[in-house]
């Protein structure tokens, strides 16, 4: 066996992040219901997760993510996740609107440090 030493001299895992892979969350279900039929079938934890490519932690995490979810729920689900994040980035951009007009339009960031200094106005 071979020793996973990178160039820090630290022993590495064989699952280097670069032979990782991130799947759709409509491939997890899929993969999760090719599970469940193997699991039917009697076959051990470990050889389901090794016939599918992942670790049985994994598998275990992609169970509690999406549990019972098919395929359109899991679709619905990221829709909602995207349709969230979008909603917030406009909530966290009117809280900014409209800029102070002492700092943004009469005379930029310097006016307020010129007059904490005590400097003439122009």
């Amino acid at each position: 066996m071979s020793d996973f030493r990178g160039q820090t001299g630290r022993v590495q895992s064989p699952m280097k992040r670069s032979n990782r892979k991130r799947r759709r969350p409509e491939e997890v279900v899929a993969k999760l219901r090719q599970a469940d039929d193997a699991l039917t079938k009697g076959t051990p934890i470990a050889g389901v997760a090794r016939s599918l490519g992942v670790s049985e932690v994994t598998l275990s995490r992609w169970r509690d993510d999406y549990g019972e979810m098919d395929r359109d729920a899991v679709r619905g689900l990221k829709d909602l996740e995207r349709e969230t994040a979008r909603l917030r980035r406009l909530v966290a951009e009117q809280q900014f609107w409209p800029p102070d007009p002492e700092i943004s339009h009469q005379g930029g960031v310097l006016r307020p440090v010129l007059q904490l200094l005590g400097a003439r106005k122009q």
